[in-house]
């Protein structure tokens, strides 16, 4: 027998379950829950009247093609005594939806497909389905709860940018560094959390020792007692361009201390929700800090997050849930562009389609502006067909694979040299802040919020 695997799992059940003599006769509504370790269970509600003549051969069959993956007895909301409690609190746990980031479609193993009828459809002749998992981690990237930003992105609030990378290596705090410096020279007033929570970088770009940063901040908060008194920094004169007078400022929110302590405060932070619908500790933190940097004297006009690339549980919330601009900072390889599918399904199932957007950025490109121009318009290529399956997908009119300016097109920064081998911004060259692609990158950023 071949044996039975975590990605088959969901879709052999479902065929099993779709195709099952009797099964949508009998049964009005079934849930899969998806413990822990993996494995599926099968809750049913039975249609008044009607109840599964041979619910024990349906239990053996899935059994034997899901193997370890599949957890019984079904429960059924009409069994008696707790037994029926038990499914009847999965049932309202599945919250009668199928979830967003599962498949809403399977092959039903005949060449036909089979279509989920989510079971806050109107009740009726065919099966509904709902859905609900448990986690250990990554919460914030596989939850389809809306998420929204602190405050609306309007012109009299701080604009929130994130900047996340599936890879690191590819320039995205420098980018953030430079941005920062240009808009102080054009007298804005930045802050830059750093959330490289586990690989702080920012501190070292600005010269800086911090004691204590965004990591203390969040134990604190968890305790309800947090103060960012104490933690921004005033690095406007460490910025690129150095001490220049200026009418803008530029302030750093360190991820933290560097040291032993760094390492056990965040083996603290807790990422997960009690899953009674409020933030974890960690997002409801963020979210603290986020409003309290509003409220720094002078006003930020612009906040910058440093995420952490990968798919931390970190770079999860700063992208879905603290920003109204997600850039999307990668290179021009295979495992780029994967990791950008992964992060903008993830945006695209709990960002209202209104709210959602995002800007990619291809770092470290090809520096001869024929050769570039070429690549980009390869990668624009490969990745408009992600951008149509998430962000475009409720569009009347979506952007076609050839267009510029748009979404899928992406911004090519090229390779610097000179950059790569100086580590603060103040030993940078003031003239970098005059290079074209800075100005664009800008210019698509301010038009994503219409600024």
């Amino acid at each position: 027998m071949v044996k039975a695997r975590y990605d088959d799992a969901l879709p052999r059940l479902v065929q099993i379950v779709h195709g099952w003599p009797g099964f949508a006769a009998a049964v009005d509504t079934v849930a899969v829950v998806r413990d822990l370790k993996g494995r599926l269970h099968l809750v049913g509600q039975p249609r008044a009247g009607h109840a599964l003549a041979d619910a024990d051969a349906l239990e053996a069959r899935l059994s034997d093609a899901l193997g370890l993956w599949f957890r019984s007895p079904i429960r059924w909301t009409t069994d008696p005594g707790p037994r029926g409690g038990l499914a009847r609190g999965l049932l309202e746990r599945a919250g009668r939806r199928w979830p967003k980031s599962w498949p809403s479609t399977f092959d039903d193993g005949l060449g036909g497909v089979i279509a989920l009828r989510p079971a806050d459809a109107p009740p009726g002749p065919a099966l509904r389905w709902a859905g609900t998992q448990r986690l250990l981690a990554k919460e914030e990237w596989l939850s389809d709860q809306q998420a929204t930003p602190p405050w609306p992105a309007r012109a009299d609030t701080p604009l929130v940018a994130s900047f996340f990378s599936y890879k690191g290596g590819v320039g995205r705090s420098t980018l953030v560094a430079v941005l920062a410096s240009r808009l102080v020279r054009e007298g804005r007033h930045v802050v830059i959390v750093d959330l490289d929570l586990e690989a702080p970088g920012q501190s070292s770009i600005f010269g800086q020792a911090p004691a204590e940063g965004v990591v203390d901040y969040l134990l604190e908060a968890a305790l309800g007692a947090a103060e960012l008194s104490g933690i921004p920094r005033d690095v406007t004169a460490d910025r690129i361009g150095g001490g220049a007078r200026t009418v803008g400022s530029l302030r750093l929110v360190p991820a933290g201390g560097a040291g032993w302590s760094l390492l056990e405060k965040l083996a603290r932070l807790d990422y997960l929700s009690a899953g009674d619908g409020s933030r974890s500790p960690v997002a409801a933190g963020l979210r603290a800090l986020l409003k309290a940097i509003r409220k720094l004297d002078p006003a930020p006009d612009y906040i910058l997050l440093d995420a952490r690339s990968g798919l931390h549980d970190l770079g999860g919330l700063s992208l879905h849930a603290l920003a109204h601009v997600d850039v999307l900072v990668m290179r021009d390889d295979a495992q780029s562009r994967e990791g950008m599918a992964i992060a903008l399904r993830a945006l695209w199932q709990r960002t209202p389609p209104e709210e959602l957007r995002v800007l990619v950025v291809e770092g470290m490109a090809r520096p001869s502006p024929t050769e570039a121009a070429a690549a980009t318009g390869k990668l624009r290529d490969d990745l408009h067909p992600v951008f149509a399956e998430t962000v475009y997908s409720t569009l009347d009119a979506p952007p076609q694979p050839e267009d510029t300016e748009v979404p899928h097109d992406p911004l090519a920064i090229p390779r610097n040299t000179r950059l790569e081998h100086l580590e603060r911004a103040v030993d940078v060259y003031p003239a970098l802040l005059d290079e074209p692609w800075v100005g664009a990158l800008l210019d698509r950023l301010h038009a994503l919020v219409g600024r």
